[in-house]
């Protein structure tokens, strides 16, 4: 389900009262845990993350609600907005129907308790029940009550004191401003409200009245006194906000193990060691995202505190609570448990320093995109795993915790759309905001635009009839009209009735927002479609930002609304202030791709010659980004632009080039024709700039792509100058990418300006020595019987060796060979970093090897140079089958008998050495072994349990072929599944001990 198709509880309104969540970021601040408040803003759409609570104190303020994983609030009760199971009794005290929660207890037949008999602790505590929110709500198996922590609830109750509060309109009922009245009763059903009114008798006149406390998501009243509300179980009631599990959340299982067991069955995934789950609290370390129609739509891998890890079914979880940014977290407090954890999530560097922490607070800096931990212990920041930290809000712990400062740059979700956060914590501030009157009276212009926000269609209609003159008024907060506020929130009966009354379609607001900005920032198609279609409307207008409807559609990612306006000629070649047009906004938009540049790139107004600020077209900032969905669209319709330039000389082919994007490389040699032997304003080619950054892949697709490899730069410099002048430091390849060009032909004699030849310039006697053999042997290089060329680092006289393998000495006397082992071991001990390296062989098996570079080919003569997606993973095995691998290739027939098949029947490989290391099991010397695999994964697709090879690409085209391989996240995929033996190459084995 995307973001756009994602809708809040049926319960989720105005109205409801709410407690502290989980997730409550601000454990010292009022309100303290237990007090009340009521829910009195609501965004329509799920992706506004942020909803308003008048607390009974009478503080206004706005909370997380779960879009972005953080829960702030509870429900504590939801009948005030009419929620109500009808034909069910209360069993205790006879309430009926049943408004609000529904608890049912599941160890007896016919029990049923309503919100405050749960609470009170009627019927059996000890028996399990389920929560039921609405009619259509999937029962939530809770924990026993006798088992659970509850709180004391405080706020306006019974017997408390209150006075008038924002939303007052009775005049002077109460007797004046700050005048104290008693609460005699919460009423249980007005205006088919439950609990959402009180009855109030003022001290100093005895009036009685009736006052709203959650009715339409009005407050009369806030607190002077509180009163005592009884308990509640915090951990029982509702989050405020979609549930989405997140890596780190806490979870448990409060399911039975016949329950559990038969969910787990059903989807082939059990196993008896998962009765630890019933009894501990366990951390998501993954979730796997499959097709709809998948068994494991809903799978998640849960790690426990012994270290063992489960594949578990999304509806058997229970979220307790999760992190967040700038929260406290404590340190896991036995030392093997924190360093059995930390090891197979990547480790720390010593057991001092997991002494160092356990048991500790500190402060969460930085949640990565892996699910790890960020964290601040005394004055060091550690990574920690989610499984070794616990969140925390105690308040003696908030204040142990050292302060936040950390120069590492915001994450992504901070920095991604904060214009759309601003607007949309604008709309729940005027929404609020038209609530309030000072006295009781508001003027008409204001009642409008009230009656607009809020779908009072009969009430707008009223007011209309008297003052039709008053159908654009603006209110002072923000220059905000009803049919602005209206269509942001979808109100489709009120858009038409005001453009029937002539409301101004075309008036914008104080930045220049007109109504159609506002229904495209809510994502409501609808009523874009409605303004698009009314008479008079400009399409294209600007805000006073230069912003266009179609920028803000890009922007929000919603894609039925950007299809829409292109659709409807919106023009996509409009530059904003910044000079950036809607296709170039498309190309930093991270949400809904490739469906956002689809949608965009489609409109017959793109021009991709358009350049913005930078000087960047469309094709160069899709290169940019790595945007290969776009490049490949745009090549497709103007191929002419391929090799336009951009201050200072650079192509398309030198951005991809130098930023080490493949496919995009591969896509602009291919499909583009680009000229690979452009130079810049320094002379550079797009091999030049890749070899300055060592990037191997590139410069192999560049020299199969007629790269020159002896062009010179404006010193005269080739490729080969440039890395043995400034060997690339952050990467380790150096030796290798020298060995590649030498072999592939660059000149070692040829002079740059200042008379040096590549030779001139290495001085280590060993490297110019095998220079020069390479060299030599490049016009004939070593072949396989049957004319596959060899890899250049290999070493032929132990070719034939009968085990195929090749130990690498770290401190041999050929260069080469130490760079190489220094390359493996770099890549490995990166998320292996507790590991200790023993030995790390070349696997050198020339049957296997001829059978890779043969499907290689083949796979990329079909998708064009690189498109078959090499990469190097990893893959951890048992000690006695080393040496058959190296013989014979993985055996993808017992794959699924340790690592669960879950994305196929296939063989399994890891993005990362730590995943791996969880399959390669311990020998008799306490050592374990894992490959370093070449693995051609070309297109690939989520995987399925079921299948034995990948699926087509289109299953009503079997023509057009099938993906190359599975994966469990095709965004951001960390475990591959390969079906085809020839695929994949045994490179190397590392033997290691942890």
């Amino acid at each position: 389900m995307t973001a756009a198709e994602l809708q809040w509880p049926e319960w989720m309104r105005a109205g409801v009262r709410v407690v502290r969540g989980p997730d409550w970021q601000l454990p010292t601040q009022d309100p303290k845990e237990g007090d009340l408040g009521t829910l009195i803003y609501v965004p329509k759409k799920v992706g506004d993350n942020k909803v308003s609570v008048i607390w009974d104190s009478g503080k206004e303020r706005m909370y997380q609600s779960g879009a972005t994983g953080t829960y702030e609030l509870r429900a504590f009760d939801i009948a005030q907005v009419g929620i109500v199971h009808t034909g069910i009794r209360c069993t205790s005290c006879s309430a009926n129907p049943i408004r609000g929660m529904r608890w049912s207890c599941s160890d007896c037949n016919n029990v049923e308790l309503c919100t405050k008999c749960y609470m009170n602790d009627k019927h059996n505590t000890s028996h399990g029940f389920v929560r039921r929110d609405t009619t259509k709500s999937d029962p939530l198996i809770l924990s026993k009550r006798a088992d659970t922590k509850f709180v004391q609830a405080s706020g306006i109750f019974e017997n408390s004191k209150v006075i008038r509060g924002p939303h007052w309109r009775y005049k002077n009922q109460d007797g004046g401003d700050t005048k104290v009245g008693d609460v005699k009763t919460v009423i249980p059903l007005k205006d088919n409200f439950g609990n959402a009114f009180v009855t109030v008798k003022w001290q100093i006149n005895n009036h009685v009245g009736e006052y709203r406390l959650g009715a339409e998501g009005y407050v009369d009243v806030v607190v002077f006194d509180p009163a005592n509300g009884g308990k509640y179980y915090p951990e029982h009631l509702p989050l405020v906000g979609l549930i989405l599990l997140k890596i780190g959340d806490k979870v448990k299982v409060n399911l039975s193990l016949m329950e559990f067991k038969k969910l787990q069955e059903d989807a082939k995934i059990w196993n008896d060691d998962m009765k630890q789950c019933l009894t501990e609290e366990g951390t998501v370390i993954d979730l796997v995202r499959q097709s709809a129609d998948s068994k494991h739509a809903s799978l998640t891998v849960v790690q426990y505190k012994n270290g063992k890890q489960f594949q578990i079914m999304r509806g058997a979880l229970f979220r307790v609570a999760g992190f967040q940014k700038g929260g406290v977290v404590r340190i896991e407090s036995t030392a093997d448990v924190l360093k059995n954890l930390q090891r197979m999530r990547g480790g720390l560097k010593s057991d001092a320093a997991i002494l160092a922490t356990k048991g500790k607070v500190g402060r969460l800096l930085k949640i990565t995109k892996d699910g790890d931990l960020k964290v601040l212990v005394d004055k060091t920041k550690f990574i920690f795993s989610p499984a070794c930290c616990y969140p925390t809000n105690d308040p003696k712990d908030v204040k142990a915790a050292p302060t936040a400062v950390d120069s590492s740059s915001s994450s992504e979700d901070e920095n991604e759309g904060k214009t759309l956060r601003r607007f949309a914590d604008g709309i729940g501030e005027a929404m609020t905001n038209l609530k309030k009157g000072s006295d009781g009276s508001v003027v008409t212009g204001e009642a409008i635009v009230e009656s607009s926000g809020n779908n009072k269609l009969d009430h707008l209609k009223a007011l209309l009839k008297k003052s039709p003159q008053q159908v654009d008024f603006k209110v002072a907060d923000g220059d905000r009209t009803g049919l602005q506020l209206a269509s942001h929130e979808g109100h489709i009966e009120i858009v038409k009735f005001l453009i029937k009354q002539n409301a101004d379609v075309n008036l914008a607001d104080a930045v220049g927002d007109t109504p159609l900005h506002y229904a495209v920032f809510g994502k409501q198609p609808e009523v874009v479609e409605i303004l698009i279609n009314s008479k008079g409307i400009k399409i294209n207008s600007q805000n006073k930002a230069g912003v266009v409807p179609v920028h803000v559609a890009v922007n929000t990612a919603d894609i039925s609304t950007l299809k829409l306006l292109v659709e409807q000629g919106c023009d996509v070649t409009i530059k904003d202030n910044n000079e950036d047009t809607p296709m170039h906004d498309a190309m930093i938009q991270k949400k809904n791709q490739p469906g956002v540049i689809e949608a965009v790139l489609a409109s017959p107004t793109c021009k991709f010659n358009l350049k913005n600020k930078a000087g960047l077209n469309v094709l160069h900032f899709a290169c940019v980004n790595n945007k290969v969905k776009a490049v490949e669209i745009i090549l497709s319709k103007s191929a002419d632009i391929v090799n336009e330039t951009i201050p200072g000389g650079f192509t398309a082919l030198h951005i991809a080039a130098f930023n080490d994007f493949i496919e995009i490389v591969s896509l602009l040699l291919v499909k583009g024709k680009a000229n690979p032997n452009l130079q810049d304003n320094k002379k550079r080619t797009p091999l030049l700039l890749a070899a300055s950054k060592g990037f191997k892949r590139i410069i192999e697709v560049l020299i199969e792509g007629k790269a020159n490899i002896n062009e010179q730069d404006l010193d005269g410099d080739t490729a080969l100058h440039v890395i043995l002048k400034d060997p690339p430091k952050e990467n380790d390849m150096g030796t290798n990418v020298i060995y590649l060009l030498v072999g592939n032909g660059a000149d070692i004699y040829l002079k740059n300006k200042i008379g040096e030849t590549a030779l001139d310039l290495i001085k280590d006697p060993v490297l110019r020595q095998s220079v020069e053999a390479i060299h030599k042997l490049a016009a004939s290089p070593a072949k396989t019987d049957k004319g596959t060329v060899i890899p250049v680092n290999w070493s032929s006289k132990e070719m034939m060796n009968d085990d195929y393998q090749v130990k690498l000495d770290p401190n041999d006397k050929e260069p080469a060979i130490r760079d190489e082992y220094a390359m493996v071991a770099k890549h490995f001990m990166k998320s292996m970093p507790n590991a200790e390296i023993k030995t790390i062989k070349r696997v050198q098996n020339a049957s296997l090897w001829e059978c890779y570079i043969v499907q290689k080919k083949k796979m990329e003569s079909k998708m064009g140079v690189g498109h078959a997606n090499e990469m190097h993973l990893y893959h951890g095995t048992l000690p006695e089958i080393v040496d058959l691998i190296c013989r014979e290739n993985f055996d993808f027939r017992i794959a699924g008998t340790r690592v669960g098949a879950l994305y196929g029947q296939g063989t399994y490989f890891a993005l990362e050495a730590r995943y791996s290391d969880g399959y390669a099991m311990t020998s008799n010397d306490n050592t374990k072994f894992m490959f370093v695999v070449k693995v051609l994964v070309g297109k690939t697709c989520i995987g399925n349990q079921d299948y034995r090879k990948p699926p087509y690409l289109d299953p009503d085209d079997k023509k057009k072929g099938s993906y190359d391989s599975c994966v469990n996240d095709v965004h951001r995929p960390t475990v591959f599944c390969v079906f085809d033996i020839n695929q994949y190459y045994p490179e190397y084995i590392i033997e290691y001990e942890v």
